[in-house]
């Protein structure tokens, strides 16, 4: 093994906020092993290191950063009943599981070429992988790491994130009826748009001062694209709703938009992976369809795309987010099958 897979886990889970000082830990790891690499600092700081030449190129993706810590989700790395726990640990698998497979190919690809990327911006938006693919990055295929239960996932919706404002009136909290409370008019305007579009809440302010009926009231929410739709889908079902004369008040505004990853039927790609997975786990694995993820940016790129990696969607991000000890090993394996098959067969 060229990587202490749990040794260099634990180390990304206590230094959770210092990117660059992770970034170095990474290197320092490519370093030993006789591999170059580079740490980029804009848009956000990165990570890239390549093996082998020319086409066809395999991409392997992942990223560093995750939400801050909050009750019981903080970054400390512990292990209990076969199971690790710590801030963020179901991203950073995939960082050491990718990077334990991409060291395990080196001197063994005979055909094209394997990169490894890690970025430090995937949780806000992403300018990183973006402006990496637009400036002429172009993998034939690209394998996403995020928690997926070791299932081959072809497919995820997509995201449209927006700001909503409410205006109401001010009035003395002494005489509320004289005003009209923003916060209460957001409510219902929230109530009646989740009657048409399912959305998650989440964040609302309104209020500057507690003497007095809120004037303005804010809130952000998460609409969920399906994979056979887009956010104009979305936005017409909206307009829809703040035609109604009573939501003349209301507005909004466009955060941001990710489209669905849309599954490839005949994705060579999709099918290496679930057999190599087979071979690894003894099963296919449930389908664990995860949120959007950077792999449509991939796929809008042209390339081949599937996402893939230990832990579990529904607990990434919570206050007790763990992997399967075994499970960060079986990732690596499974994607040192791949790459075996796609670049040394």
């Amino acid at each position: 093994m060229k990587v202490d897979i749990f040794s260099l886990l634990s180390e990304l889970v206590a230094h959770w906020e210092e990117k660059e000082e992770v970034l170095n830990l990474l290197g320092e790891r490519i370093r030993e092993q006789g591999v170059d690499f580079t740490i980029e600092k804009e848009p956000s700081p990165f990570l890239f290191s390549h093996l082998g030449k020319n086409e066809p190129s395999l991409c392997l993706y992942c990223h560093i950063d995750t939400p801050p810590p909050y009750a019981l989700s903080q970054p400390s790395y512990r292990v209990e009943n076969d199971k690790a726990y710590g801030l963020g640990i179901c991203d950073k698998t995939s960082v050491v599981a990718m990077l334990e497979g991409f060291l395990e190919m080196k001197g063994e690809i005979k055909r094209g070429s394997v990169d490894i990327m890690v970025t430090s911006d995937s949780e806000e938006k992403g300018e990183t992988l973006k402006s990496i693919l637009e400036g002429g990055y172009d993998p034939r295929w690209a394998i996403v790491g995020e928690p997926t239960n070791l299932s081959v996932v072809t497919q995820h919706p997509g995201l449209l994130l927006l700001d909503i404002y409410c205006y109401g009136l001010s009035a003395p909290m002494a005489f509320p009826s004289g005003g009209i409370n923003s916060v209460e008019e957001m409510m219902k305007f929230l109530t009646e748009l989740k009657e048409h579009l399912p959305f998650v809440l989440l964040g609302i302010k309104g209020g500057e001062s507690v003497l007095r009926v809120p004037e303005r009231c804010h809130s952000t929410v998460a609409i969920s694209l399906p994979p056979d739709k887009d956010a104009s889908w979305a936005l017409r079902i909206l307009d829809s709703v703040l035609k109604k004369p009573h939501w003349m008040d209301v507005s909004y505004r466009i955060l941001r938009v990710e489209n669905p990853l849309k599954e490839e039927i005949f994705s060579p790609l999709a099918r290496i992976a679930r057999e190599k997975a087979r071979e690894v786990l003894g099963e296919e694995r449930e389908l664990a369809q995860p949120g959007w993820s950077e792999a449509s940016r991939f796929q809008q790129n042209g390339a081949e795309v599937i996402v893939f990696g230990a832990g579990e969607p529904k607990v990434a991000h919570s206050g007790e987010e763990y992997v399967v000890l075994e499970d960060v090993l079986n990732q690596a394996r499974v994607l040192k099958g791949i790459i075996t098959t796609l670049l040394s067969s």
